[in-house]
């Protein structure tokens, strides 16, 4: 995949044995289509899979938003948040592009937010 950006978020319990891993990866493949990849599952787990594909980046980063918007309610529906544990790839630029710095705010502070994306 050409041009990545991958954006890992994870949920741990240890009273209630929930670790979650949610792994949002976008780029291009070598036909130049738009691939939006979703995994998630339990941490250390072989996670499942879905591939998205369009031509143009506007409907998987609807997509992409639709299932980050998701993770802001794991409170309450499984008892703990979603907190960013890695990014990869693109500069500021790109990843305000994508995602809403709000939205990403409320996995992470502002702080941790700006060096998760600068490294």
């Amino acid at each position: 995949m050409q041009g990545r950006l991958r954006l890992v978020l994870e949920a741990h319990s240890a009273e209630l044995n929930h670790h979650r891993r949610y792994e949002l990866e976008i780029g291009k493949n070598l036909f130049g289509s738009w691939t939006l990849t979703v995994r998630h599952g339990r941490c250390g787990s072989r996670c499942q899979e879905t591939i998205f594909t369009d031509d143009s980046p506007v409907e998987l980063q609807r997509v992409a938003l639709d299932r980050l918007r998701r993770r802001r309610s794991a409170m309450r529906r499984i008892g703990c948040d979603y907190t960013i544990v890695e990014t990869f790839g693109g500069s500021e630029s790109t990843w305000r592009d994508w995602f809403p710095k709000t939205l990403l705010s409320e996995f992470a502070s502002e702080d941790e937010l700006a060096y998760e994306i600068a490294c």
